[in-house]
């Protein structure tokens, strides 16, 4: 049974978690991100064979996916500088495939909102008035792949049964290009943000497309 759980916090949605905790003293809020995962992990009993991460950013999360028991995760991040330093962290790791793709619900090219501080909350969408001084006035174009037109390309593919999404509110886009791929997903771990973008999709947005192809 495939399950997606309501949980508070930031990572509202999800289906069974990550679990482990690596060291990020110097940014306590990524601390906070990793340890809510692990928590998720242990409260939900999960088997993690393979990940698919949309998102990576700098791969913040190896450690937690490596203790749940992954043989192999894929980390996906579109932007040049933040897949620069992932590529030099997990360089030469068997286990791991890094893409420098942003994926969406369609093949497009949209523009990246490009966060000042330290990128964590870059986004297509546009932030709101919350984030006001924190973001750069010029945009990054991007091209955008969905993940059912790539995975077929992935060597062991039938091995991925997790999808994280951390794409700061254009997650829903993620999934609706997922259609095909959510089929072999056993758990979902995903965002629902309120008030930090426009045009942010909301937990019901997520349950009417999720709940009809059986998570719940």
């Amino acid at each position: 049974m495939r399950i997606r759980n309501l949980l508070s916090g930031c990572k509202a949605f999800h289906r069974r978690l990550l679990g482990f905790q690596q060291e990020y003293r110097e940014n306590p809020w990524q601390q906070t991100q990793n340890d809510f995962m692990r928590d998720c992990l242990a409260k939900h009993k999960v088997t993690v064979r393979g990940i698919l991460h949309v998102g990576g950013h700098l791969g913040e999360e190896y450690l937690i996916y490596k203790q749940a028991g992954a043989q192999k995760i894929v980390f996906f991040e579109p932007m040049p500088v933040f897949f620069k330093e992932l590529t030099k962290r997990l360089k030469g790791r068997d286990d791991v495939l890094l893409v420098q793709k942003a994926l969406g619900s369609r093949i497009e090219t949209r523009e990246m909102h490009v966060n000042r501080d330290g990128g964590e909350s870059t986004s297509f969408l546009k932030p709101t008035a919350l984030y006001d001084g924190y973001f750069e006035e010029k945009t990054v174009s991007l091209e955008i792949v969905t993940l059912d037109s790539f995975l077929p390309s992935l060597k062991e593919r039938h091995i991925f049964n997790m999808l994280v999404t951390d794409t700061q509110g254009f997650d829903l886009e993620v999934l609706k290009g997922a259609q095909n791929t959510l089929s072999q997903i056993e758990y979902i771990y995903t965002e629902v943000s309120k008030g930090h973008y426009h045009g942010e999709p909301t937990l019901e947005d997520f349950d009417a497309l999720l709940i009809p192809v059986g998570f719940r």
